[in-house]
């Protein structure tokens, strides 16, 4: 790093341009087992270099569509020169049994896992794993509502320990391969031909 500094900009907007606050309204949920390769920083700063989340061949990402307006990224420092804890907070207020299910799956994981959850710049996406150590925090808060208007849904709660607070990766849809949906045979078995 050789301590280096820049000049910013610390109101308004750069270049005249639109300066939103908040996230884009869908995640994409990713395994550490299906990357093929370990993702690289660019030279430049809080970005991974362009593509570097690669898969491999049949892998990919899961889709999740997100409420609006209800999502952020947040970050804070850790002391003694320990880098960035960056923490995604989203809510899914459809699909309750596919969420439980992936609920789940993701606890019992162990942390192998990350997500890209898009900004509000095209083909851009907040990044929020570590591949050497795991997310840090994971935890699934979920609620009924108790009237028809209520909240309700799952609300995923996802940190992990990086250098820079927040990171962002560009990625397009020619490198991002989504996956198809599972589905499941009345016996619990993957149905033949679907899934990644």
């Amino acid at each position: 790093m050789a301590c280096n500094l820049r000049s910013a900009v610390g109101y308004g907007s750069t270049a005249c341009l639109e300066n939103f606050s908040g996230v884009g309204g869908e995640a994409f949920l990713f395994l550490k087992s299906d990357l093929d390769g370990v993702p690289e920083y660019s030279g430049g700063g809080n970005t991974f270099k362009e593509g570097t989340f690669k898969f491999k061949d049949g892998k990919g990402v899961y889709n999740i569509k997100l409420k609006k307006a209800v999502n952020s990224v947040t970050w804070s420092n850790n002391p003694n020169s320990g880098g960035y804890t960056v923490t995604a907070t989203f809510t899914v207020a459809d699909d309750m049994n596919k969420m439980a299910f992936n609920g789940r799956t993701l606890n019992n994981l162990g942390g192998d896992w990350g997500v890209l959850i898009a900004t509000a710049n095209a083909n851009e996406y907040y990044v929020i794993y570590n591949h050497q150590f795991g997310l840090s925090t994971f935890t699934v808060e979920g609620t009924t509502g108790d009237a028809p208007d209520s909240d309700h849904g799952h609300t995923y709660t996802v940190a992990a320990t990086m250098f820079y607070g927040p990171t962002v990766v560009t990625l397009t849809e020619d490198v991002l391969t989504v996956n198809e949906d599972v589905k499941y045979t009345e016996d619990g078995e993957v149905e033949s031909g679907t899934g990644a």
